[in-house]
């Protein structure tokens, strides 16, 4: 039972890191075309 309970723990915990991973990246994937786009319009 510990040995199942430690095992969703664990995958919830990658999944929580995965979600923030994959915001950061859009968020900086974002962040980069604005800057991008900024540049060319200025």
């Amino acid at each position: 039972m510990s040995d199942s309970t430690r095992h969703s723990r664990l995958q919830s915990t990658v999944g929580l890191v995965a979600e923030y991973v994959v915001t950061g990246l859009i968020m900086l994937m974002t962040l980069v075309t604005t800057l991008r786009m900024l540049g060319i319009l200025s």
